[in-house]
């Protein structure tokens, strides 16, 4: 099975123990992204890590709403508003 993940670790951090006292040894060819991210919570992780992927960046949607003109307006100039307000 070929290995997915995006994450290389340093050639000096080859074989680094995934936990204190944990059998399983690290490296870049057994690597998962599960594994980067426990040894990403280590005290100062991203050390050990020749590339860490950056997360896609999720473009914001747009409100369809804002560009869409008002259709239930009433047909009231101003000088109507205007007229009401003064009459008192």
């Amino acid at each position: 099975m070929a290995n997915t993940s995006h994450y290389r670790l340093h050639a000096k951090y080859e074989n680094i123990p995934l936990e204190f006292g944990s059998p399983i040894l690290v490296n870049n060819g057994n690597i998962t992204n599960e594994y980067a991210q426990q040894l990403l919570l280590h005290k100062n992780g991203e050390r050990y890590f020749a590339q860490i992927p950056t997360p896609p960046v999720k473009k914001a949607k747009q409100d369809k709403k804002k560009d869409k003109p008002l259709t239930n307006t009433p047909d009231i100039s101003v000088n109507e508003i205007t007229n009401e307000n003064t009459a008192d």
